[in-house]
């Protein structure tokens, strides 16, 4: 009986997941578009002449969420590449959990302008965010709260990542149809205990990050767009999908928690996890987790942990 019922259980979840993550999608990829210079005072606006300092001064703004912000460049800068360029750098990872790949997964859509002027040119940045201020305010206290209640730091990195799994899949509910952007987040999916994808992977990666965890979200497709994440234990990277396990009964599956690269998708075989590349990102600035830096920077293991 158990064995029936546990077949029964993979082809309606295959049917789920397949329907579902077909409509991930909207999220998935930063939209970017130029629109209209605004009129702006350059007498006013901090100049920048050093990419790595406007990063810096962008990803400020992003953290706390400010949705309009303006910096002035050097007039001999092209306008496009340089949008393109500190939009990457801004969203690089760095040692905060609020950053990275949780800010670039924060960020819904950036419309910009660029006004040229004798002396320098000035570009505004226009930010939807899935979430506001008072949103990751609360996301970081409860994190915070959740992690002391289980008691994770006298925990070993195996222990970390499984007590933060465990508390996911068994606190979160997968829900196409829930409240708007928030579907996406890491608030959704903690505050609200319903997500998506997206806000699942997010609030792995962000408690994981805050726990002292090195992992990332990974953009690819498993029957659709889909997000998961890798964690790392004694350097060596697993794959994990608490978007999928949490579909099983709670105490009984676990079926993508720290895997390899050769053993991720052998439960169920319909349906296959494949990372993003560069090339299939309608925004190009999600990383290319097949190219060799990717690699070589987080070496994922060949088979479970």
């Amino acid at each position: 009986m158990k064995f029936i019922k546990t077949i029964l259980s993979i082809t309606a979840i295959f049917s789920l997941m397949t329907n579902a993550v077909s409509l991930d999608t909207s999220a998935i990829n930063l939209k970017i578009a130029e629109v209209p210079a605004k009129y702006v005072s350059s007498t006013e606006t901090e100049y920048f002449d050093s990419l790595e300092n406007l990063a810096d001064y962008v990803r400020e703004k992003m953290t706390n969420r400010v949705e309009s912000f303006e910096f002035a460049v050097p007039t001999d800068w092209n306008g496009f590449d340089t949008v393109r360029q500190v939009i990457i750098d801004s969203t690089a990872e760095t040692d905060k959990a609020n950053q990275g790949d949780y800010l670039r997964k924060s960020i819904n859509g950036i419309s910009y302008s660029i006004g040229s002027y004798s002396s320098s040119t000035i570009i505004t940045f226009d930010v939807v965010y899935h979430t506001n201020a008072e949103q990751e305010e609360l996301v970081e206290q409860k994190i915070s709260e959740v992690l002391e209640e289980l008691n994770i730091q006298n925990m070993d990195e195996y222990g970390k990542i499984s007590a933060i799994y465990e508390y996911i899949i068994n606190h979160v509910t997968y829900k196409l149809d829930a409240e708007g952007y928030l579907k996406y987040t890491a608030y959704g999916a903690l505050c609200n205990e319903e997500a998506v994808c997206q806000g699942i992977s997010q609030l792995f990666y962000r408690m994981a990050k805050e726990a002292g965890i090195s992992c990332r979200m990974i953009i690819g497709d498993a029957g659709g767009g889909h997000a998961w994440n890798i964690a790392s234990i004694n350097g060596v990277y697993y794959l994990l999908d608490p978007t999928f396990d949490l579909h099983f009964p709670k105490t009984e599956y676990c079926n993508y928690f720290l895997c390899g690269t050769e053993d991720f998708d052998s439960y169920n075989s319909y349906i296959t996890h494949v990372m993003a590349s560069s090339e299939q990102s309608s925004s190009n600035l999600d990383y290319d987790y097949t190219s060799e830096t990717f690699k070589e920077n987080y070496p994922i293991s060949a088979t479970k942990y």
